[in-house]
């Protein structure tokens, strides 16, 4: 008798600890989902910040770039164009620009330089070419690119081509004595997120 109550009570701590270690279990794996949870939540929150950082990053470097451009583009000179008449050497398409601009000095000439701004597969680049009748520049062509990921580049321009006509937008400026009064620069890009209103620039020497 005394036996089997020893037996019996031996057998109920048994089934009590196997039901604590059960319970147990049970908290465990809650806790687990719960970590999880926020694991999970904490990294999606990592990543949406990282791609917004990502994103301004990229929005603010188009939008230094795209002013630089429009310093440059801005800075052209009226120069007349060599053994061609009173025409100046400023070739505007709808595709690319050549212009004559003035170098500040630093990694390059100073004074008057030729300037090309073109795309170039994905990258929008500027070249430096040297201007009608001058001599090569000592360091070759020089190219650099200003924005990557660019998918269209487009230019248009606003100005009277001959007296006594009106001023009107269009796609080339091309074999005239002066310069346009405004050059339109459309640059779109890969990512729509970086995408900027068209760039208006006003000449200043015409």
């Amino acid at each position: 008798m005394v036996r089997n109550a020893t037996i019996l009570r031996l057998r109920r701590r048994r089934a009590a600890e196997a039901g604590v270690t059960l319970v147990e279990l049970l908290i465990s794996m809650v806790l687990l989902v719960v970590i999880t949870g926020f694991l999970v939540g904490g990294i999606a929150l990592g990543r949406r910040g990282y791609v917004a950082d990502h994103a301004s990053s990229a929005d603010g470097e188009t939008v230094t770039a795209l002013d630089a451009l429009g310093g440059l583009v801005s800075a052209a000179l009226p120069t007349q164009a060599e053994k061609i008449g009173p025409r100046v050497a400023f070739d505007g398409r709808s595709d690319a620009l050549d212009f004559v601009g003035l170098s500040a000095g630093h990694a390059l000439p100073g004074g008057p330089l030729g300037f090309r701004i073109r795309r170039n597969g994905t990258n929008l680049e500027v070249e430096v070419i040297p201007p009608p009748g001058a001599a090569p520049l000592p360091q070759g062509q020089v190219s650099n690119v200003v924005l990557r990921a660019v998918s269209e580049l487009r230019f248009s321009y606003f100005g009277a081509m001959a007296a006594g006509t009106p001023a009107v937008w269009q796609n080339e400026w091309l074999s005239a004595d002066h310069l346009p009064a405004l050059v339109r620069i459309s640059v779109e890009f890969a990512d729509s997120r970086r995408e900027r209103p068209p760039l208006v620039v006003a000449l200043r020497q015409r």
